[in-house]
Formats: C-alpha cells, sequence, structure tokens
C-alpha cells in the first residue's frame, strides 16, 4: 500500500537528521555496485557525525538552500527507523541557490540539486518526483535552470532524470573516500512563473 505522503520544507532537526538517514540507506542500496562497501555510510551516526549534522543543520536554515522532506503518517507506513513525531521522513531533497555554494558544473544563474533520495523501500511509489517538483516549483526568482550530478554507472538515476526533462550537460567527477567516481552532469530549464 503506498502511505500517504506530504512533501514539505524541513520543520526541525530531528526531521533533517531523519532526512539524512534516508540520504544513508538509498546510497547503500543504489550505489552498492558503484562504490565499495568501506565508502558506503553506515545506517546509523556515530555521535561525530550527529555533532556534524547539528552544525549543518545550523548553517543550512540561514544560506540559500531549501530543505524538504516527504513524510508519510506512520500509521500507513513502515516506519523504518525514520519516525519523528507520528510521522515517517520517506524521501529528502536539498537544493542550493547561492552561486558561491554551488559545485563548479552549475552556472551562476543555476540552482543545484544537491540530494534527491527516496527509502528504498519507497521506491516507485512518486516520492521522488513529487520532491523534485517541491524544488522546481520553489526555487527563487532569477534561477534559469536545475543542475545535478549523478555516478555515470547509476544507471537508474539517469533514467529518472530524463524522464523528467533533465539532459547531460557534461561529465564530472566525484569523489568518495580515497577514489575519484565519474559522473554525469544533467541540466533542466525551470518555467518561467
Amino acid at each position: 500500500m503506498t502511505p500517504s505522503v506530504t512533501v514539505r520544507p524541513v520543520a526541525s532537526f530531528a526531521e533533517f537528521r531523519a532526512g539524512s538517514r534516508v540520504v544513508r540507506l538509498a546510497w547503500r542500496a543504489a550505489f552498492d555496485h558503484i562504490i565499495s562497501e568501506a565508502a558506503l555510510p553506515p545506517t546509523e551516526l556515530d555521535e561525530d557525525r550527529a555533532s556534524e549534522l547539528k552544525a549543518a543543520y545550523e548553517t543550512a536554515s540561514a544560506a540559500n538552500e531549501s530543505h524538504i522532506v516527504a513524510v508519510a503518517d506512520e500509521e500507513s507506513a513502515d516506519t523504518g527507523g525514520a519516525v519523528t513525531g507520528g510521522e515517517s521522513i520517506v524521501g529528502y531533497a536539498r537544493g542550493v541557490w547561492d552561486p558561491v555554494r554551488t559545485e563548479s558544473f552549475a552556472a551562476d544563474d543555476d540552482a543545484e540539486l544537491r540530494a534527491l533520495y527516496v527509502r528504498p523501500d519507497h521506491w516507485g511509489e512518486g516520492i521522488g518526483s513529487a520532491l523534485l517538483s517541491s524544488l522546481e516549483s520553489n526555487a527563487p526568482a532569477g534561477v534559469d535552470r536545475l543542475a545535478l550530478q549523478t555516478f555515470a554507472d547509476n544507471e537508474d538515476g539517469c533514467a529518472f532524470y530524463r524522464t523528467r526533462g533533465f539532459e547531460v550537460v557534461g561529465e564530472n567527477t566525484y569523489e568518495v573516500g580515497d577514489e575519484s567516481y565519474p559522473t554525469v552532469v544533467f541540466a533542466k530549464p525551470l518555467e518561467a512563473e
């Protein structure tokens, strides 16, 4: 059964932390054939990483970023350990609007889609599309395109972005641990409102 899902901005550190867990779970499921087991993130945070996450949350609230979550009510979702106040965080996305903070593959008038992840037990339910749509519709004035990079070997991710109007605009690399992995850079023009 597909849960009832609401997409909205992150409302608390607990939701931000639950979103971080969604990212870690999705990385482990989606990229286990691309990067080594040792480089995959752990499913749970140690205390040092939890402190880093708290600092990132405090910084993000003051930056030109958008952090959104897909929230399923607990009654209709298998919580998978990412529950906050009777709700389950099943997806997380992050958009960066500041040209000083976006990666080098993004032009000055681009926004960067820095993260878009859905808990693996909820793949195929339209949650990723809903998160993407929310980021696109809430991009600030003056942002012409949404740009992102994903691993070149991430066939499912590449297909997801292509079917949602993104086109390949370049190649790059991404460092994980001591390894460098080839990436594909996608971009999509945003509709002017």
